[in-house]
């Protein structure tokens, strides 16, 4: 390398180097080699390109620091005679991408037509980066994405299509329209051109390329502006067209879309070249169905027979690096179409399949290697990608486990905040609730914590849930709000509002349920959700169930009761209800229903299941907790739940 070109390029670096931002934002040497740099491209958020990066980051790759688009630019040793060639590392793009060849090389006018010594490495990587962010830019499917773009060959001449690569003979080099052979053939007469890579001449440019000093065989160079460039042949005499106008040319279909020409205006540059035999070549095939087309053919012969006869059908007559080929597999039931990319060609840049003698006479030989096809896996790589995929996931999983637990975690300490912050208050404003008053309420919390609290007649049962809030465990183990408390008497059931007013007929020494609006929810659900089964009449559930407004009855008349005697006794823990049980006060005349519960529901001797579901019964509605006395009590009254309630009560 000259001293010159290695100032330009350590100048040029340093240039682009502090030029990160937006734009670029690294830019290093391949192994401390200045001719070939890497550079990693972001791009403005919003725009095609980078969103198509951001899902290849998380979606495919998991990490978000790939989120950009990486470049290498290799530098001729005439720099800057000539420009760079670009690649592109990773991810692959998509085939179809109007500035990306299939192999990644980049194609634009800057680094084509347009290049001058006046331009810098600089301006090829803000004009890439425009044209990426403009252009519907894809990042190829995730099929293709299992191979990353094969490496430069190390014997590529980045200047392989300069001029001077290869000298211009019979002297023709002239400026066309292309028009595709499927709109030709609409107006002019050709047929069998898209099945070949031959291109088509006016008529009256045969006097031009046919004479004494002629040249065989004859080869073109069509090059775009863009740099894309390829070599063709013609069919001897058949490749001119009659009528066609003398400043336009027709290729084949698959060749015009290869050469992405958009607009009929745009000129491409058509010079008749010198080209040798290829020798050796370095193909991939732009899918994996190629392996599977070729298998079926090995009865014809081994791959390198069957691709030099695949070939010579397909008519070629050139091959161009950094171009893709069409060629026709034979296989039972027909041929099939493939495309095959040329990632190497020896000699370097091009060469040619046909004679040098004649322009149909195939009688080159040469030596094939094949790269894998982007979507190619064999089953050691399937299964490497599933374990990564799997890896990916798992830590994908534990990642938002531990946000959920997290997020868990922080609510939890704000609502406890919350819990202590309203108990603070609770206790400056209201220090003494639950302490002093006439009523006496019992509580049951869900944790099975059991709370005496006395509260004043008129007070309202807001000063309940203010009294748990600043007393129960419960509350803070369970970091429960006072909006969320909940209040229902156990009998007879009845949700208690927090407005409602305190009075002794109905919460004085009263069992109230405490919940939490969450778990009240669950159990507000009428009760003929659950199917109950058909249970006889001496059944525990029946008594608890079909008996509820029979024992409202008697509690109420327990509870008459409980107000008369009240004023007879002094001293209310001496009582013993069960010394007192001849003392109880005839009940007032049973009704039909209560009737029935003494003679046909209790008429019996329950079972030992039964007598616990009563004992258990009786407990509940009283709120009384020995179940030994409510046993013997019950006994007592022949098991008569009804008799037994009414007796507790009115003992208390």
């Amino acid at each position: 390398m000259q001293a010159s070109v290695f100032e330009r390029l350590k100048t040029e670096y340093q240039q682009l180097e502090t030029s990160r931002g937006k734009d670029v934002y690294k830019v290093d040497l391949v192994e401390e080699n200045l001719c070939v740099w890497e550079v990693r491209m972001k791009f403005q958020e919003g725009t095609n390109i980078q969103k198509e990066l951001d899902h290849y980051g998380d979606k495919v790759l998991a990490d978000k620091t790939k989120k950009c688009l990486v470049l290498r630019l290799y530098f001729p040793g005439d720099y800057p005679v000539a420009p760079p060639e670009v690649r592109v590392v990773e991810p692959r793009l998509d085939y179809f991408c109007e500035v990306v060849t299939f192999g990644g090389v980049f194609k634009t006018v800057l680094i084509g037509h347009d290049w001058t010594e006046n331009l810098t490495a600089r301006d090829i990587v803000k004009d890439i980066h425009l044209r990426l962010a403009m252009c519907e830019v894809k990042i190829a499917p995730a099929s293709r994405l299992l191979r990353p773009y094969h490496p430069k060959h190390p014997s590529q001449d980045p200047n392989a299509f300069r001029s001077s690569s290869f000298p211009t003979v019979n002297n023709f080099n002239m400026q066309f329209k292309v028009i595709p052979a499927k709109e030709a053939a609409n107006t002019f007469h050709i047929s069998g051109l898209d099945e070949s890579d031959r291109i088509c001449l006016p008529t009256s440019l045969m006097p031009n390329l046919y004479h004494e000093h002629t040249k065989l065989p004859i080869i073109f160079e069509i090059a775009t502006q863009e740099g894309r460039v390829r070599h063709m042949g013609i069919s001897d005499k058949h490749s001119f067209v009659e009528y066609l106008p003398a400043n336009t040319v027709i290729v084949p279909d698959w060749i015009h879309a290869e050469l992405r020409i958009a607009h009929k205006s745009m000129d491409v540059n058509v010079r008749c070249v010198q080209l040798k035999a290829v020798e050796q070549l370095l193909l991939q095939p732009h899918d994996a169905s190629f392996y599977k087309d070729m298998e079926a053919c090995s009865g014809i012969g081994n791959t390198q027979a069957v691709l030099n006869q695949a070939m010579k059908d397909s008519k070629l007559t050139a091959l161009t690096v950094n171009s893709a080929v069409k060629i026709e597999v034979p296989k039972p039931g027909g041929a099939v179409s493939h495309m095959l990319e040329i990632l190497h060609v020896y000699p370097p840049g091009a060469g040619r399949l046909i004679s040098s003698a004649a322009e149909d006479q195939w009688e080159v030989s040469f030596k094939v290697e094949f790269a894998p096809a982007p979507d190619f896996e064999d089953e050691d790589d399937y299964k490497k990608r599933m374990n990564e995929i799997e890896t990916r996931m798992l830590t994908k999983e534990r990642a938002k486990a531990q946000i959920a637990s997290q997020t868990e975690n922080a609510r939890r300490e704000e609502l406890m905040n919350t819990v202590m912050m309203q108990r603070c208050e609770l206790e400056d404003e209201m220090p003494s609730v639950g302490k002093r008053g006439e009523v006496d309420v019992k509580l049951t919390l869900p944790d099975g914590t059991q709370m005496d609290g006395k509260f004043k007649e008129g007070a309202k049962v807001s000063s309940i849930t203010a009294f748990i809030m600043i007393n129960a465990d419960w509350v803070l183990n369970e970091t429960v709000e006072r909006s969320t408390i909940t209040l229902s008497t156990a009998f007879p059931k009845k949700q208690l509002s927090v407005d409602e007013t305190i009075t002794t007929k109905d919460l004085h020494r009263q069992r109230v349920m405490v919940s939490r609006t969450s778990d009240s929810a669950l159990t507000s659900a009428p009760e003929q959700a659950e199917p109950v089964a058909p249970q006889s009449p001496q059944s525990p559930e029946t008594i608890t169930r079909s008996n509820t407004g029979r024992l409202e009855a008697a509690w109420e008349n327990a509870t008459q009761q409980q107000k008369i005697r009240r004023t007879m006794r002094s001293e209310e823990a001496s009582f013993n209800p069960a010394e007192h049980i001849d003392d109880m006060p005839p009940a007032a005349a049973p009704t039909p229903d209560t009737q029935s519960v003494a003679q046909g529901d209790f008429a019996t001797q329950p079972t030992p299941e039964e007598m616990t579901i009563r004992v258990q019964t009786v407990s509940e509605i009283t709120g009384n907790s020995d179940p030994e006395m409510i046993q013997n009590i019950l006994e007592a009254c022949s098991w008569d739940v009804e008799r037994a309630v009414s007796l507790l009560v009115g003992g208390l």
